[in-house]
């Protein structure tokens, strides 16, 4: 794992990708930070970091798309596939050298707070805490882009995949508000989920049978439920995008609490789409 992270850091800081990425990232914070922090003379960094979120929509599927697709579409990754070293040391070696590029930007941040405790009092245990709250949401949008990276050998649908999954999760607020509207704004919502699982079924087991039998499925489970408590579709389904907000989780710190939970949350779902991610390699090594 180790000669992977070396190799894959080292790729990256090479490449054009990662500086430019670092540089926007460290751009939008210039501005955040002067606008907020010293026009407005706001002592909270953690606002900063609230308005670049959305920057990492389009980082991180940019950061991670050549991670495994480029390798499969050149077929060079049958070097790894067939050297005598697991596949989870593969996976966890890109992975960390990404997060690694990652962290530079986030370091620098970690200077902003100790230059405005210069000129006033700052919350630097509520700062730091939410400082690593947002490297632990970019390292888990980092895992969501390398198990789509890993699925497909095209980095524009990996990059588009990803964003799309981000964006969702980036206006779950907006959507659990759409939700709880009335049943049929749940019902529509719950249909397009279906949708989008029978069509990844497909994708992933290239078998139109399964995916039409897992959207069938939902669909038919979709309408009993409507049928019998229809004021349930939308409860449930508020339930559901609450789960599944990865950016609402960080927003909590905001609020100047500390979220342990969130912690935990954000690092449950980065180790799950790095077991999601070895799983597909593990199926196409042995397929």
């Amino acid at each position: 794992m180790k000669a992977i992270y070396k190799r894959e850091l080292a790729a990256h800081l090479r490449g054009l990708i990662g500086w430019v990425a670092i540089a926007v990232m460290l751009f939008l914070v210039g501005i955040y930070f002067t606008a907020y922090n010293l026009q407005s003379q706001i002592p909270y960094f953690g606002y900063v970091l609230s308005g670049i979120s959305f920057v990492l929509i389009f980082i991180c599927p940019a950061l991670t798309m050549r991670s495994f697709a480029e390798e499969r579409r050149q077929r060079t990754d049958q070097l790894w596939m067939t050297a005598p070293v697991s596949l989870t040391e593969v996976t966890l070696g890109k992975y960390f050298a990404l997060l690694t590029l990652f962290a530079i930007p986030i370091a620098v941040c970690c200077l902003y707070p100790l230059v405005l405790s210069q000129f006033g009092t700052v919350p630097m245990l509520e700062t730091y805490s939410t400082i690593a709250a947002f490297f632990l949401l970019g390292a888990a949008c980092i895992s969501i882009g390398v198990f789509f990276s890993s699925i497909t050998e095209n980095q524009v649908i990996a990059f588009v995949a990803t964003a799309i999954v981000l964006m969702v999760s980036y206006l779950m607020e907006g959507l659990k508000s759409f939700a709880t509207s009335g049943s049929q704004a749940g019902l529509l919502l719950f249909s397009a989920a279906a949708l989008a699982a029978g069509a990844l079924a497909w994708y992933l087991a290239k078998s139109f049978v399964l995916g039409a039998a897992v959207f069938t499925v939902m669909e038919l489970f979709l309408a009993g439920a409507t049928f019998f408590r229809s004021g349930a579709v939308s409860t449930a389904f508020d339930s559901v995008l609450d789960a599944l907000s990865l950016f609402s989780r960080f927003n909590g710190f905001l609020n100047g609490t500390f979220d342990l939970t969130a912690y935990f949350y954000l690092l449950s779902v980065a180790a799950l789409f790095q077991f999601f991610t070895v799983q597909v390699l593990e199926k196409r090594r042995w397929s």
